[in-house]
């Protein structure tokens, strides 16, 4: 049996849809919808899908039951930008390889000390939390860079509007280094017939840039997060 978990933005719980009531499902729009905490088993491939909104990192993995979970995590956000959850998963992913058994969860909470949220995934392999393989720069309360792996957003104030946004260039460079290192890590995840794995529908699509279209429900809510702090450790 095969089964489609979808990321929420806004819980970073996975949704799995039905079209009719059934147990342990609650009434949602015109549909029904079963909420997990996380995804735990065997990590059989992972590649990026086209979707109805937009492309998605695909992880199968094969659960304990025995079913194969399409985990699907929105690869940009509604401003066409690699998406925090994506990010945060690019971040550990060549820690993974096929067969690796996991546990991947998703948060989306607020410090009580912090003005901004905290958006992600956390992995565990064999019960263990993993550290993540790639770091931020960034530049800190007083403005001093601290150099990381993923290239620092640069800020400039906007002359309109006096406000201090990412500068075109620097958006540009960090998309590129993590578009590319995703990439390169698809290629040893990616499905190959001999595998024993159910095969996702459909042709594998190349990494784009184009704009996803989605009904208001189904829009990513924004990042107002414009600070780009280093990861900082979480409370599970």
């Amino acid at each position: 049996m095969s089964k489609s978990l979808q990321l929420e933005f806004s819980s970073g719980k996975f949704s799995e849809y039905s079209s009719t009531a059934k147990e342990g499902f609650v009434e949602q729009n015109k549909g029904f919808k079963k909420f997990h905490d996380s995804v735990k088993g065997e990590l059989l491939s992972a590649s990026v899908r086209d979707s109805k909104i937009g492309q998605q990192i695909c992880l199968v993995i094969k659960d304990e039951e025995n079913d194969y979970c399409y985990t699907n995590i929105p690869l940009y956000d509604n401003k066409n930008q690699i998406g925090s959850y994506a990010e945060s998963l690019i971040t550990y992913i060549s820690s993974l390889s096929k067969g690796t058994k996991l546990e991947l969860s998703g948060y989306n909470f607020k410090p009580d000390d912090s003005k901004y949220s905290k958006i992600g995934v956390s992995i565990k392999v064999d019960g263990n939390k993993i550290e993540r393989t790639l770091s931020a720069s960034y530049y800190n309360k007083k403005g001093e860079f601290v150099k990381g792996d993923i290239p620092a957003l640069v800020f400039e104030e906007d002359p309109l509007t006096k406000k201090k946004m990412p500068t075109l260039v620097s958006i540009a460079e960090k998309e590129k280094f993590l578009k590319t290192y995703l990439a390169e890590n698809l290629k040893r995840l990616e499905y190959v017939k001999d595998d024993s794995v159910q095969k996702p529908a459909g042709d594998k699509p190349q990494i784009s840039n184009k704009v996803p279209t989605a009904t208001p429900e189904q829009a990513f809510a924004p990042v107002d997060n414009l600070n780009d702090d280093e990861f900082e450790d979480l409370p599970f």
